[in-house]
């Protein structure tokens, strides 16, 4: 299993989600756009979910958390 961190530029946050997860679609986002869309971006793969939680920290955003639909 793989994690991806989204960062939205435009709500000024970070979620953390399983590749798996229909909003992320391996880093590829639930529209297809890959790792830069209009307003944010995708980072990863991570191996492990603490790696994508200290990428998600290291963005610097205040709000900064796992997606309540794919990682609990």
């Amino acid at each position: 299993m793989s994690y991806y961190v989204y960062e939205s530029q435009l709500q000024r946050h970070a979620r953390i989600h399983d590749g798996e997860c229909g909003h992320c679609q391996d880093g590829q986002g639930k529209h297809g756009l890959g790792s830069a869309t209009p307003t944010g971006r995708w980072h990863g793969p991570f191996e492990t979910l603490e790696g994508a939680q200290q990428a998600a920290a290291g963005l610097g955003h205040r709000d900064s958390r796992a997606c309540r639909m794919c990682v609990r």
